[in-house]
C-alpha cells in the first residue's frame, strides 16, 4: 500500500467515524475561510470588535455572526 493510499483510506475512515454535528461546524469554518482568503470577506485584525481588547485571536463565532476574540467566543460573548 503507499502511502497516498493509506492516507485515503485512513480519511475516509475518519469522515465515517465522525458525527454528523462536527461535518456541517467544518463546512461552516471553511466557508469562512474560503472568503476571507477570496477577500469577500475581511478579518479585523488588532482590536476584538466585540470588548475592544487587543492581542487576542480574532475568531468567527457563527451562532453570533460575528468576528470575536477567543475570550469573548469562548464565554458567549458577554462584554463587561
Amino acid at each position: 500500500m503507499t502511502v497516498g493510499k493509506k492516507a485515503a483510506s485512513n480519511t475516509r475512515a475518519y469522515e465515517k467515524a465522525k458525527p454528523a454535528k462536527h461535518k456541517a461546524d467544518d463546512k461552516k469554518r471553511n466557508k469562512i475561510s474560503n472568503a476571507v482568503r477570496d477577500g469577500r470577506i475581511k478579518k479585523p485584525k488588532g482590536k476584538c470588535p466585540n470588548c475592544g481588547k487587543t492581542g487576542g485571536r480574532i475568531e468567527f463565532d457563527h451562532s453570533a455572526n460575528k468576528w470575536k476574540c477567543s475570550k469573548c467566543h469562548a464565554r458567549g460573548g458577554a462584554v463587561k
